[in-house]
């Protein structure tokens, strides 16, 4: 969801606008008409991509009304007036939900158990100042009798042990009831979802039977808050392209109504949530035949893989085997963000289908990401962490057979060969000689065994979590603390994916300089548009330059030094499409990438913008974080594509 500060600006710029628009068609010659348009059109982009669809409809109305005749664009202009007064949040969709996301209500109970515990701590830790005090004392004034002095020493470390067993005692004691505070039914997500997919499958015609099973399982509420939207699309993913339609149906010898199931089950210390439809399931073959039409697979890698491969690859990022977008089910939230999401949480997803019968996706999630069990591990002086989840083994590395595959080292193990890499060059860092322990790494479907310098007693560790507007996009999952401090609780999946990614090496390879960050050239008139990009691509971790038109952007390129243009196209002095020739024009910005971002999503538009050399686009119709993410970092680094 947009920030509501840019919403807050939205209202603001938006009545400037309506101003302007007004004061302009009060004289309404050609040259004025041309600027009211232009205004409108921009408004209609701010809208969009702060995600007031409301605001962005009526603005392309109001285009439309004074093309036809300027004087009609009265009614409009009090309309969008109106409209941006307006505090609430975008319209919903049939099938979207409304989850709770900032209150968290708790039995007063609960409130008193917390209390005690804080007032039990703030006891020990008296006893432990009055016993500094006393050790303190004791070595600046020892007794000279070496009896009473060994009597004295014996009685304060008695007293340390007995207050470092209370302070173990009463912590372990606050962390449950930090947890018991946090944890919520998983039944309070569920709810609300099958209400959503009752209220889709009317609004398609589709007829649902909803059952809800959450049995006992609870979860952090930081898993509901960050799962509830991928869940979300997960439902209305099975009653859009799942539930067959009533006549289909009654062909297939099925009932009228169709079945969704929702249930979770808790195992150890996780949880397996599952949405399961009795639809016409996944057609493998049509997976293989998009995979192929896309250059994922070749035509040979797609017949000989496996179905549950086959089907794992529906969370692919980007993937579709649709012709067309669904308004319902494609809506700027692919199936991979499921995976992402529950991945950077610890967990993963697993789909099982059968043509005609149905689909299980099931997503597994830790009940807890406050405590979590970590296990340490130095590299390079440097401490960091993974989950206990994603860590299957711990071994010496003299315990190891190692070998090469290829011209990259590998390791023997319990009957398989895997991939050894070196965790400080998989984390930018030089690639040293043999350490002193290897752990086994599995996530993401894929595991490697990393090299590391020691590895630290297995703990259990109070998490911070990062900005989920970061997922997928560092390898920083969280932070936990540890007795040494704050250290960083590294993300499997990404340490991975590099590691499968770096370029086979035998030798060590030499100390290359950290790569600068890349430089994106932004250019769009609307300053509410440039900011959203700004703070967006900031986040991603890219260096951003402003131009508020394309003159201005051909004086920036002038001095060099950027990896990628993101541009608009409606812009006065000098618009995107003669900035976009006026780029491949120069030899030195020939080869630059260059993403057109538009509200014009015509085909005569973008073929406009193919036809000059544009290397991708987004519509400010469907911006999403995600999708910008993906389409900046394919161009700026080529090898995460």
């Amino acid at each position: 969801m947009t920030e509501p500060a840019f919403q807050r600006r939205l209202r603001q710029i938006a009545r400037e606008r309506v101003r302007r628009i007004r004061e302009l068609l009060a004289e309404p010659t050609p040259a004025r008409i041309e600027e009211a348009l232009r205004e409108a059109h921009t408004l209609k982009g701010e809208a969009r991509v702060t995600g007031r669809a409301d605001v962005a409809t009526l603005a392309h109305e109001l285009e439309e009304a004074i093309e036809r005749d300027p004087a009609a664009g009265e009614a409009h202009l009090a309309a969008l007036e109106r409209a941006v007064q307006e505090r609430t949040e975008p319209s919903r969709a049939a099938g979207d939900v409304d989850l709770e996301q900032t209150l968290l209500r708790v039995e007063l109970s609960q409130v008193s158990e917390l209390a005690r515990a804080s007032a039990e701590l703030r006891s020990v830790q008296r006893d432990l100042d009055a016993l500094t005090s006393d050790l303190a004392a004791h070595v600046a004034a020892p007794p000279a009798d070496p009896a009473e002095d060994r009597r004295r020493l014996r009685s304060l470390s008695r007293r340390a042990g007995e207050l470092a067993f209370a302070l173990d005692q009463r912590t372990d004691v606050l962390e449950r009831d930090l947890s018991e505070l946090r944890t919520l039914p998983v039944q309070r997500l569920f709810d609300p979802l099958a209400h959503a997919a009752r209220e889709l499958g009317v609004s398609l015609d589709k007829p649902l039977e909803v059952t809800v099973d959450g049995g006992d399982a609870a979860v952090d509420r930081q898993v509901l808050d960050r799962m509830s939207e991928p869940l979300l699309h997960l439902v209305r993913n099975a009653v859009d392209h799942g539930i067959e339609a009533i006549d289909e149906r009654a062909a297939a010898g099925k009932p009228v109504l169709g079945a969704i199931r929702l249930s979770a089950r808790t195992r150890g210390r996780e949880v397996r949530l599952t949405i399961a439809d009795d639809g016409r399931g996944v057609d493998a073959d049509q997976v293989r035949d998009a995979l192929v039409a896309r250059g994922v697979w070749t035509r040979a890698e797609a017949d000989e893989a496996p179905r549950e491969r086959v089907l794992s690859m529906l969370f692919s990022a980007g993937f579709t085997t649709r012709r067309t977008a669904s308004e319902v089910s494609g809506r700027g939230l692919g199936l991979d963000i499921v995976q992402r999401r529950a991945e950077s949480l610890g967990g993963g997803v697993e789909v099982a289908s059968e043509p005609g019968r149905g689909t299980r996706v099931t997503v597994t999630v830790p009940a807890s990401v406050v405590v979590d069990p970590v296990v340490p591990v130095e590299v390079d002086g440097s401490v960091y962490a993974f989950t206990t989840r994603e860590v299957t083994s711990i071994r010496e590395p003299s315990t190891l057979e190692r070998r090469e595959v290829g011209r990259a080292p590998a390791i023997r193990i319990d009957e398989r060969t895997l991939p050894l890499h070196d965790l400080g060059a998989v984390l930018g860092g030089a690639r040293r000689g043999p350490r002193g322990a290897v752990l086994i790494l599995r996530a993401g479907g894929e595991e490697v065994a990393l090299e590391v310098d020691r590895l630290l007693p297995v703990t259990a560790a109070l998490r911070q979590a990062v900005d989920p507007f970061l997922d997928g996009v560092m390898v920083l999952r969280a932070t936990v603390t540890l007795p040494g401090g704050m250290v960083a609780l590294l993300d499997g999946r990404e340490v991975v994916r590099r590691a499968s990614r770096a370029a086979p090496q035998a030798t060590p390879p030499a100390l290359e300089p950290a790569r600068a960050p890349a430089r994106v050239l932004v250019v769009d008139d609307s300053e509410l548009t440039r900011d959203v990009l700004v703070v967006s691509l900031g986040a991603l971790g890219y260096e951003v330059t402003e131009a508020v038109d394309g003159a201005r952007a051909l004086d920036a390129l002038a001095e060099g030094g950027f990896d990628l243009v993101l541009t608009d196209i409606d812009m006065p002095v000098m618009d995107g499409l003669e900035l976009l020739s006026r780029i491949r024009a120069r030899p030195e910005t020939a080869r630059l990438p260059v993403v057109v971002l538009t509200t014009r999503a015509e085909p005569r538009f973008l073929e406009r913008a193919s036809e000059l050399g544009a290397d991708a686009y987004l519509t400010k119709t469907a911006f999403h974080t995600d999708e910008l993410a993906r389409v900046v970092r394919r161009h700026v680094e080529p090898g995460d594509a």
